[in-house]
């Protein structure tokens, strides 16, 4: 039929939910050199928000996420990135 199932996933109160703690930090030009949290992706899990400028690492990419821009990570483990 080519219709899944699919399943909700929940995640818990924001106020349950840790802050991320980054590995490192450096700086980082964006249009001017910027202190810049260094994250482990593998470390992140559901509900977590990163705040910009921030820097995420992984094995097979590398997630920038510049000034005025946060990241969030949702239910299935996505990274969702928007412009504040």
């Amino acid at each position: 039929e080519g219709i899944r199932e699919h399943v909700r996933r929940k995640l818990d109160r924001p106020s349950d939910i840790p802050a991320p703690e980054p590995v490192a930090r450096r700086q980082v030009y964006f249009k001017g050199w910027h202190d810049t949290a260094i994250h482990d992706r593998t470390r992140l899990s559901a509900g977590m928000v990163i705040p910009g400028p921030a820097i995420v690492e992984q094995a097979d990419t590398t997630i920038v996420i510049e000034p005025r821009m946060t990241a969030r990570v949702d239910a299935y483990g996505n990274l969702l990135v928007e412009i504040v």
